[in-house]
């Protein structure tokens, strides 16, 4: 009796230990394929890829995905090491978070925040030092000068009233930097910048962003910042292998050599010659059959 007893007993108890098996495994299967918590903190913790984000941030921006652009190309500047290799990356990346700031949010004020966060970044050469303080420079015009004045509102007059002083002011040069003009060219100032801020895709733009990199380099608001070559290299970068990016070019250059130059010759930085050279390229004429740089 006891024996049978056993007999029939065994088959559910194998099931039940199948049973418990299978729930196991299913317990098992569950649990890995939740997310860990602590893994993903781990990995969000973790030190970037500073070449993975760049080359994100570059995907983002040329789609003209801004809102995600910005923040890779943050990451980016934040995190980069000095590579004199690729010396062009964080050149680029603090421009394309400028020109996001000034043309896509409008927002100077979040500009002078972020550069001014790196004013005293060890890890910039002479040329990305420049290029924070341009963007700082220039925000800070933008702030000043941006809103349109009470009495115009048409980017015709705007334009007109600053070029009319411009010219005035080029009239009363007796020699480059003679600061004889200056009272006129800050007159035009106060016309061109918010025709720059308000009218950006006038077709008169280019002339605008050129004619107040002449300017400020006659009448500095900031002699701490090099704000008139944002104006420059902004009519370069928008307007390349044309005979006015050339112009501005050749503005630029004679600038930064007047900066660095002494009695003893001239010291320009190698970034610096190195940055003028990547601008020359982007100044010159189309050669036939070549398609403008990027």
């Amino acid at each position: 009796m006891h024996l049978q007893t056993h007999v029939h007993k065994t088959p559910h108890l194998f099931v039940a230990v199948i049973l418990v098996m299978l729930c196991a495994a299913v317990n098992l299967a569950v649990a890995d394929s939740k997310p860990n918590p602590a893994g993903a903190a781990t990995k969000l913790d973790a030190k970037p890829d500073t070449n993975e984000l760049y080359h994100e941030a570059q995907r983002q921006f040329t789609r003209k995905n801004y809102e995600l652009a910005l923040p890779l190309l943050q990451r980016y500047i934040e995190s980069a090491k000095p590579d004199s290799s690729k010396h062009n990356r964080l050149l680029n990346a603090i421009d394309q978070v400028g020109s996001i700031y000034f043309r896509v949010k409008y927002d100077p004020e979040a500009a002078l925040k972020f550069f001014k966060s790196f004013y005293n970044d060890k890890r910039l050469n002479d040329a990305e030092f420049n290029a924070i303080e341009e963007w700082i420079g220039a925000a800070t015009d933008w702030k000043r000068f941006g809103k349109l004045p009470s009495e115009i509102k048409s980017a015709d007059q705007l334009y007109l009233l600053g070029l009319q002083y411009y010219n005035k002011g080029l009239d009363k040069l007796k020699y480059p930097m003679d600061k004889g003009g200056n009272a006129d060219f800050h007159i035009a100032a106060s016309y061109l910048v918010p025709f720059i801020v308000n009218f950006d895709t006038d077709p008169r733009i280019g002339e605008a962003l050129y004619y107040m990199g002449s300017i400020r380099r006659h009448v500095m608001i900031d002699n701490l910042y090099w704000t008139e070559n944002y104006y420059l290299k902004e009519t370069i970068r928008r307007f390349p292998h044309t005979p006015l990016a050339a112009k501005a070019w050749e503005v630029m250059q004679d600038d930064v050599n007047f900066a660095y130059s002494g009695s003893e010759g001239n010291f320009t930085p190698q970034s610096m010659q190195d940055m003028l050279h990547q601008y020359e390229k982007l100044s010159q004429p189309k050669s036939p059959g070549k398609e403008a740089t990027p």
